[in-house]
Formats: C-alpha cells, sequence, structure tokens
C-alpha cells in the first residue's frame, strides 16, 4: 500500500457525523485534515498494512488526523529514535493523537522513561501532556513507577488532568490485587 491509496481508503472510510462527534470530545482539526474514521477501523486497516516504518513517517508527514494515528500503530519501535519521538511529539494537536501515539509505539522505546521526564516540564500543552501521559503507559503497561511527577502544573489544561494518572494502579487497592497475583 502506498500513501495516497491509505488515504483514498481513509476518505472512503470517514463518516462526517463521526467528525461532529469527535469535536464534542476535543478532538478537532482543520475540517480539511480529519475524516471521521473510527480508531476500531483504523486498527483493523493498520492489522492488515502490518509494521511498515518508512509508510509510516509518510502517514505522519501528510498531517490528517487518521494518517497520524495509523502512523503511531504501524511504526517500527527499533526504527524509532529520539529525533522522530521529539519530531511528532511537536506535532501532537490533540489529546487523541497524543494518547494513542504514546499508547502504540512510544511507551516500547527504551528511552521512555528518560522522555517521560523531560517532556514533563515542558511549556506547550501536548508537549507536557505527551509526559505525563507516557508515565501512565509505563506505569500500566510495566506495573512500575519510579518516575517523579513535576507538580508545577498549569491549572485546566490537558497535562493537568494527566497528571495522576501514572500513579492510579499503585493505589492501595491496585497493590492488594497486584499482591495476589
Amino acid at each position: 500500500m502506498t500513501t495516497k491509496t491509505i488515504i483514498q481508503k481513509l476518505k472512503s472510510l470517514g463518516n462526517p457525523k463521526d467528525v461532529e462527534g469527535m469535536a464534542r470530545f476535543g478532538i478537532k482539526s482543520d475540517p480539511d485534515k480529519i475524516f471521521g474514521v473510527r480508531l476500531p477501523v483504523m486498527r483493523k486497516l493498520a492489522k492488515e498494512i502490518g509494521t511498515n516504518h518508512k509508510l509510516a513517517i509518510e502517514l505522519w508527514n501528510a498531517g490528517y488526523r487518521e494518517t497520524r494515528l495509523l502512523a503511531g500503530m504501524i511504526a517500527g519501535i527499533k526504527k524509532t529514535d529520539e529525533k522522530l519521538m521529539d519530531r511528532w511529539i511537536k506535532d501532537f494537536d490533540s489529546w487523541e493523537i497524543c494518547d494513542e501515539t504514546l499508547m502504540n509505539l512510544f511507551w516500547k522505546s527504551p528511552i521512555a522513561f528518560k522522555k517521560a521526564i523531560e517532556w514533563s516540564r515542558k511549556e506547550k500543552e501536548f508537549e507536557k501532556r505527551a509526559g505525563f501521559a507516557l508515565m501512565a503507559c509505563l506505569a500500566s503497561f510495566s506495573w512500575l513507577c519510579t518516575l517523579p511527577i513535576d507538580t508545577h502544573i498549569p491549572p485546566g489544561d490537558f497535562a493537568n488532568r494527566c497528571s495522576l494518572a501514572p500513579i492510579r494502579p499503585f493505589s492501595p487497592l491496585s497493590l492488594r490485587t497486584v499482591a495476589r497475583l
């Protein structure tokens, strides 16, 4: 598959009513850069494509909501380096693209812990959110919580909502549950 054929397929799978629904959840984009394809449909497409790092970079650079989400699903973790991670977080323009990219790709990186701490100290909203959301992924997926939490977070932004997520799996109730395993 090529970038062009994937974009055509995504356009055909899109639904304008879903775009309206996404906007209610804070998923907003330039109307020319969003098709309204639901995540389960895109996950199925990602499975069909398989891991393809070169195609992932092309899809990311296309700049559509769906192509960026798909890029995070098909990129190869072994070829995802620090430079690419730093470049992609600068393009995050919604919580969905931020969180999905972290959950599908970045948390698997050997430098994920380092980047979580670094990004949590950023000023831009979605770059900061990426740090805290990555901490949440690492805590949830690896059951490790060794990251310090930056306590100075401006109130009301998306990063603030995510700041406590990394420690939720380690509440006393969760720890008792883990102890029984």
